[in-house]
């Protein structure tokens, strides 16, 4: 991939939106364009400025139907999802389904990670935090599972069983 990547931030809390600017911007090919605090200014922003990545909140993208709104607007912006641990699996996965390309988790992320996964996903890939890979196999697991005699899946196989393991 040649040239910068252009990048708007929507995230409600100023340090952290200012931080990752600061990152970003000290990461080689990346170029912040600009911050937003919500879904709306986020919207004006993609509009005016056309970045390749918005790397949006996902509580100040208004949840997963957020997500799918912008994504419906600015089918050539992709969406990298941030979230903080109050958020639920839920929502994540159900953003990931409604049009987010990737995710980050805010109190694990670090510069170089952010870095790598603007590109990754400007590149045309998913990138996903190891806790979300840990969740979508999960999910994965559980589709592909034969009912049983009452009707459920075996589900011996659960994000608890995951955790604390390596890459989830």
């Amino acid at each position: 991939m040649s040239g910068h990547v252009s990048v708007a931030i929507l995230e409600r809390d100023a340090e952290l939106r200012h931080r990752l600017r600061a990152w970003l911007e000290q990461a080689d090919g990346i170029t912040v364009v600009g911050e937003a605090q919500d879904e709306l200014e986020a919207r004006r922003l993609i509009s005016s400025q056309c970045p390749r990545i918005l790397l949006a909140d996902l509580t100040a993208a208004g949840g997963a139907e957020g997500i799918a709104r912008i994504a419906a607007l600015f089918p050539e912006t992709r969406i990298l999802v941030l979230h903080g641990r109050e958020e639920q699996k839920d929502a994540v996965l159900e953003a990931l389904r409604r049009g987010a390309w990737g995710h980050l988790e805010k109190e694990a992320m670090g510069p170089e990670e952010v870095a790598e996964a603007v590109r990754t996903v400007a590149q045309g890939a998913a990138y996903l935090s190891p806790t979300v890979a840990g969740w979508m196999v999960d999910e994965v697991a559980r589709r592909g599972q034969k009912p049983d005699a009452d009707g459920r899946g075996d589900h011996r196989r659960t994000t608890k069983d995951t955790k604390g393991t390596k890459g989830t």
